[in-house]
């Protein structure tokens, strides 16, 4: 079982409190492979690396299910040895509970929720954030800040050119 407190280091976060950098955070099953996967898995993290080798000062949090499972330093294995130092953290794993007895209004959307309390826990409510996930049910209907990848396909060449954007738009 993955450790429940934050692992991000506090110097990191220290100086990307003071900067408008987004924060990427990242699922795995359905975006960094299909889901339910057919073949090997991390088939498609390499087209996300890809986009965040052109932005080196964002960072990335892992709101997949994996940080469950996993501890932080082993899902970091997964990424490049250029990517993976910019692997802070990951999401807690919030219940309906701790969501509903949450000290911050966060989202009632069980992923979107872990997100907002990450971001009231290491930075602030309103830092600019992006979410790669598959289901958009666990976010706000209408959540700007969310990319949807088919989860049969996994993260594509089209979810690349839409991350560039985003990021773009958070950055400038």
């Amino acid at each position: 079982m993955a450790p429940t407190i934050f692992d991000a280091d506090p110097l990191i976060l220290a100086g990307l409190r003071h900067t408008r950098t987004p924060v990427v955070f990242l699922d795995f099953d359905g975006v960094t492979h299909p889901d339910p996967p057919s073949g090997p898995v991390f088939t498609q993290l390499p087209l996300i690396e890809g986009v965040l080798r052109a932005y080196p000062q964002v960072p990335v949090v892992l709101s997949t299910t994996w940080r469950v499972f996993y501890p932080l330093d082993v899902l970091r294995k997964q990424f490049s040895s250029d990517i993976s130092p910019r692997v802070l953290d990951s999401t807690p794993a919030l219940g309906t509970s701790q969501r509903a007895n949450h000290p911050a209004l966060i989202s009632r959307a069980s992923r979107q929720s872990e997100i907002d309390a990450w971001l009231y826990e290491n930075l602030t409510m309103a830092h600019p954030w992006i979410a790669i996930d598959d289901k958009a049910h666990w976010f706000d209907p209408g959540c700007r800040n969310l990319l949807v990848t088919n989860p049969h396909t996994g993260f594509t060449s089209v979810d690349s050119e839409r991350l560039r954007q985003m990021l773009r738009e958070r950055l400038f």
